[in-house]
């Protein structure tokens, strides 16, 4: 039996666009970005949806049903709290510049680009998140990688996921951490897109990268063998 998990980070909130950190907090979608989730949906047509899953935050359920509701697919929507956003603790709210500006500062502009930039140093930059958080509340990669594996594991083995397709709508560093756990080397440099479209598949006890960061109808629909 194979399962196909529809990767989908969440549609490009208000902060989003004005370059802040939003973590646990929320902020509504763009008028642009829930086109975008419908754009998705209409890829998603013609692929059979076993089950849906989502954050407990508002952007990734309202993505979600939007998705679902072009893709013309009634299918239960769940909430799961391991899907949540990265914990970016007393960092939530700032900008990204400001984080720059602080990484800059604790441990220079070179290695500062380099975590910024360079995909293979993606558990570099989230330890110097959380080291830069005075509360110590951010979380370590070890604490993020202990949630999604757990997580996954725990949803992989449910009797609803077995053997389809399984839309899973989460967050830009969670969804990129999972991806550098399976393979480091599939991280794009930005990470993952607003609405961008990952898949992975599952199958006896292997899970497999097929896909990142893709809006590419023909991409999408052939690696889900349709």
């Amino acid at each position: 039996m194979t399962t196909n998990l529809i990767l989908v980070r969440h549609g490009q909130t208000q902060s989003n666009k004005k370059g802040r950190l939003q973590g646990l907090t929320d902020s509504p979608l763009t008028p642009t970005e829930i086109a975008a989730a419908e754009k998705v949906g209409h890829i998603l047509q013609i692929i059979p949806i076993k089950h849906a899953y989502c954050s407990d935050s508002q952007r990734t359920k309202m993505t979600a049903q939007t998705i679902l509701k072009a893709a013309d697919q009634v299918v239960p929507l769940e909430e799961v709290s391991f899907l949540r956003e990265y914990n970016f603790g007393n960092l939530e709210g700032v900008t990204y510049r400001h984080i720059f500006m602080r990484m800059v500062h604790a441990y220079g502009l070179q290695k500062t680009v380099l975590l910024f930039n360079d995909p293979k140093r993606f558990l570099g930059f989230i330890n110097a998140l959380h080291q830069l958080d005075p509360t110590h509340q951010a979380e370590s990669y070890q604490e993020v990688k202990e949630r999604l594996l757990s997580g996954f594991g725990r949803l992989l083995n449910r009797s609803e996921v077995q053997d389809g397709n399984i839309l899973v709508v989460s967050h830009g560093l969670v969804l990129s951490t999972f991806i550098y756990l399976l393979d480091p080397t599939q991280v794009p440099q930005r990470l993952i897109k607003n609405t961008g479209v990952s898949i992975v598949q599952y199958h006896q006890g292997d899970c497999q990268v097929q896909l990142v960061n893709s809006a590419d109808r023909q991409q999408i629909r052939a690696k889900l063998q349709i």
